[in-house]
């Protein structure tokens, strides 16, 4: 089986149309709990700072700031119930490759968790999604 993997590069052309502001990020944690000044969460912690401090970082770190037209096929799976990872993330992933002229194939999974969690959403998923 082979699979098609392409790292995506940002496009310095094209301004990110879905996420201007990273620390905007409040809007798509549930409840907007989230606190871009804070240092503990999940998103500063990979980028080792506050986001509010580390937008730049935050911008070269976002797959959104990296769509171009010459993307490869995408295939998103999400869950709508995970906890690391807000859903509208993958929204917006989407949003920016069909402003780029991609048709990707978002699949928000009603009751899912995050991939990583474990086999049992592995088989949540397969149910999910098989035709």
């Amino acid at each position: 089986m082979r699979h098609l993997v392409r790292p995506l590069r940002p496009d310095p052309t094209r301004p990110d149309p879905t996420r201007p502001d990273p620390t905007g990020l409040a809007e798509d944690h549930l409840g907007g709990a989230y606190d871009p000044k804070g240092p503990a969460s999940r998103e500063s912690l990979l980028l080792g700072g506050a986001l509010a401090d580390r937008t730049e970082a935050a911008r070269d770190a976002s797959p959104v700031t990296r769509v171009s037209p010459d993307a490869p096929p995408f295939l998103i799976l999400h869950g709508t119930d995970d906890t690391l990872v807000p859903a509208r993330q993958s929204v917006r992933l989407a949003e920016a490759l069909r402003a780029a002229g991609h048709q990707p194939d978002l699949r928000l999974l009603t009751g899912g968790n995050h991939l990583r969690v474990g086999l049992r959403t592995l088989e949540f998923a397969r149910r999910r999604t098989s035709t």
